[in-house]
């Protein structure tokens, strides 16, 4: 059985996924849609079905990818803001957070995870990184730099602040061998400038 105690069927929650998550149609309007049918399912019971049956089922299956996810060699990461409505202790209107974190195309098997967070802070990437020790490809969120899991992205974000200069400049290349030449990274405080 799918979730015990429930008439919930593996179809009909694979449907209202699907519906859901691919279609975006609001819990809200496929309970008004069933109800034109005739069938009495509330979006409460809905909502309950989706939640149980993915940390009953496929929450082994996201850890299982987290850990394939963190033996990878290169990784990247961004974070995006989003609103959840009802959400306890917090207004609707405060932001939220959809943390991003997938292989590179490189990777035999692509894997792409998100994770929910209700702040930006850097604890969550750190938490969800733990046990990584590539490299990580990443936006010029400060957050990445105050851990000490990924030592590299610190070189890779502060070897040239300024993306436009792609590899023409030589300083970035010299600044950049300077930083790791023999095989470790090292902080710097100030930004390393284009040109510098």
């Amino acid at each position: 059985m799918l979730l015990p105690g429930s008439f919930a069927s593996a179809e009909a929650v694979a449907y209202l996924a699907a519906q859901k998550f691919v279609m975006y149609s609001p819990l809200y309007r496929l309970e008004q849609e069933f109800n034109r049918q005739g069938l009495k399912l509330s979006r409460q019971t809905m909502a309950n079905w989706l939640l149980k049956a993915s940390e009953k089922w496929l929450r082994p299956v996201y850890d299982a990818l987290h850990k394939r996810l963190c033996k990878e060699p290169v990784l990247h990461a961004d974070e995006t803001t989003l609103q959840v409505l009802k959400e306890p202790g917090r207004s609707s209107t405060s932001k939220s957070y959809m943390w991003l974190y997938r292989t590179s195309g490189c990777a035999k098997q692509a894997v792409v995870l998100y994770e929910y967070q209700p702040t930006r802070k850097a604890e969550h990437a750190e938490a969800f990184l733990k046990g990584f020790s590539g490299w990580l490809h990443a936006d010029g969120y400060q957050g990445y730099l105050y851990f000490d899991v990924l030592p590299w992205l610190n070189l890779f974000l502060r070897f040239c602040d300024d993306w436009r200069c792609g590899m023409q400049c030589k300083g970035c290349a010299e600044t950049g061998a300077g930083c790791c030449a023999d095989g470790h990274p090292r902080r710097h405080s100030p930004p390393i400038r284009c040109g510098q």
